[in-house]
């Protein structure tokens, strides 16, 4: 599920390429989503992760700079979700 967005890009075409890329792997694991879009030419901003505050979660920079999160809220550990959910 996506909560939200609200991009401007300077370069529609890359960014088009970036998310197609990237957003591919969600719903599978936020681990998938971090390489992906890394591999996708996204910059790191924060690498998989436990956050105390709300779950496990990965930041991705866009090509425009924009911060990207994927996460898995309440969960402390592994960025995989298993069968049904967490």
């Amino acid at each position: 599920m996506i909560e939200h967005v609200s991009l401007r890009c300077s370069d529609s075409r890359a960014s088009r390429t970036f998310y197609e890329q990237s957003l591919a792997s969600l719903g599978y694991a936020v681990d998938a989503f971090y390489k992906a879009a890394l591999a996708a030419g996204g910059k790191d901003n924060g690498p998989p992760g436990p956050r105390e505050e709300y779950g496990y979660a990965a930041f991705v920079l866009d090509p425009d700079g924009h911060n990207i999160e994927a996460v898995i809220i309440g969960r402390r550990g592994s960025g995989h979700l298993a069968p049904g959910g967490l």
